[in-house]
């Protein structure tokens, strides 16, 4: 995203620890049912236009203090963390077309492992993202 624009910004909106009785079914299966996740959302902007709304689930791991180090992001880029890292891996990937009241709108969820540590990161592409621009083919 940082190619098609001057200054990426990210706006937390929401960032705190919570029980995980709330999550669906296959979310607590494709995070292995942890007991409390750290809730993160965000609004990327690119050039100040909103671009991206984000909602990351990271589980709370006894073994692991990666998701200590996630809390610890403020308003950083969870992409800037997680792929400086040479031990990420997607392993799960969905896209959807979402009927907003902007009209049909793009998402994807991805199950990405960090240090054997699972997070699902979700995406809903608002109406001035660069990935309903066209390239010029010619």
């Amino acid at each position: 995203m940082r190619n098609y624009c001057q200054a990426l910004s990210v706006e937390v909106l929401r960032h705190d620890w919570q029980a995980t009785t709330w999550l669906a079914a296959q979310e607590q299966s494709l995070l292995g049912s942890p007991h409390r996740v750290l809730v993160r959302q965000v609004l990327l902007s690119g050039d100040e236009t909103p671009w991206v709304i984000g909602h990351t689930l990271i589980p709370q791991l006894d073994h692991s203090d990666l998701s200590n180090r996630l809390f610890q992001l403020g308003s950083s880029s969870l992409g800037d963390f997680v792929f400086q890292s040479d031990d990420v891996q997607r392993d799960v990937l969905q896209v959807a077309k979402v009927n907003t009241e902007d009209g049909v709108l793009w998402a994807r969820r991805s199950r990405l492992q960090m240090a054997y540590q699972p997070m699902l990161v979700t995406e809903l592409f608002l109406p001035d993202a660069p990935v309903y621009v066209k390239e010029n083919t010619q």
